[in-house]
């Protein structure tokens, strides 16, 4: 899974995302993504995209709304600022054209051209793009790149506490719009950075990546003693659980508490999933509840693949349902 390299960053108070709980109107929508009002206003009354109707009549969509029709529908975000994410960056600067989006988000970075670097991540993301993928990739790629700047030049340690901030804030500001979108989450997942591990983005990620799966998450942040999350995870009896390691963890007891937290995961049917830089050092116990994965988007995928089993034994005349 995604980790920034170099010295960890501090732990920062981050500014309130915007909120995804506004409406916009049929005009606002269609000029930020480069259609015409009367299209716009087709599609609605259509029933593609959902509406109310302010004191005077006229058509209102909820953002997240508009967020679900732009993805389903493929199209490109030409405004973003018009929804009010954010604003500045233009994709047709010379300096971008025909570049990756991995080059795009790095160059923005390390520029300090944080508008524009929130612009692109919430643009890719409006545009199909998953959080596992845009973590997997753009995010990752950049700060990979930056992360190795500070061992020559001292600036280096602003440039990376900076990205990560505002890739901190990016995600947050795509959580939202994913928490808004379905409250039809019957999966329950919790996770964290183990003790020691002040790394706070990786575990932030996994959170959102199980929310776009339709789990329930929650996020417990960096550096928690194992003892704590297993006393949560009794507490909640979640599905899934996560582990971001970045950090090596020397612990003699570190690989008996994971032990201890599988076999309380296997009592109703739970998982476990490891990841990060460190995650293969880890002494882990061989379990049939215990995953490591190599990326956002392997989590995503074992997060999908243990819903579908959980609604196969689920199902009626399956085996579980029999005995149950």
């Amino acid at each position: 899974m995604i980790c920034t390299c170099g010295i960890p960053p501090p732990h920062i108070q981050h500014r309130r995302a915007p909120p995804v709980d506004r409406f916009v109107s049929p005009k606002e929508l269609a000029s930020a993504i480069g259609v015409s009002e009367s299209s716009l206003k087709r599609w609605v009354d259509g029933g593609l995209l959902e509406v109310t109707r302010t004191a005077g009549g006229h058509r209102r969509i909820p953002l997240s709304s508009a967020v679900q029709f732009i993805r389903s529908r493929g199209h490109t975000v030409i405004r973003p600022e018009v929804l009010g994410i954010t604003s500045g960056f233009s994709d047709t600067d010379e300096d971008f054209l025909g570049k990756s989006p991995e080059y795009k988000l790095t160059e923005l970075l390390k520029a300090g051209k944080l508008l524009e670097s929130r612009s692109l991540i919430i643009s890719l993301f409006m545009e199909g793009m998953s959080v596992a993928e845009i973590a997997d990739g753009p995010v990752s790629h950049a700060l990979d790149a930056i992360g190795t700047i500070w061992h020559d030049d001292e600036r280096g340690i602003i440039i990376e506490h900076r990205s990560t901030e505002c890739c901190v804030y990016s995600l947050n500001i795509l959580r939202g719009m994913i928490e808004s979108s379905t409250n039809s989450r019957q999966m329950k997942a919790i996770g964290c950075a183990l003790e020691g591990d002040p790394y706070m983005l990786p575990s932030l990620i996994a959170s959102i990546v199980l929310l776009e799966n339709d789990y329930e998450s929650t996020n417990l942040g960096p550096d928690l003693p194992l003892e704590v999350l297993r006393g949560e995870v009794k507490r909640m009896r979640p599905e899934l659980v996560w582990l971001s390691a970045t950090v090596e963890n020397k612990s003699p007891d570190i690989g008996a508490s994971i032990e201890e937290l599988c076999h309380d995961l296997l009592t109703w049917g739970g998982m476990m999933v490891i990841g990060g830089r460190s995650a293969l050092s880890l002494p882990v116990p061989e379990s049939p509840a215990l995953k490591i994965c190599s990326s956002m988007q392997s989590l995503g995928e074992t997060a999908r693949w243990l819903a579908q089993s959980r609604a196969a034994d689920d199902a009626p005349g399956s085996e579980s349902s029999k005995a149950s």
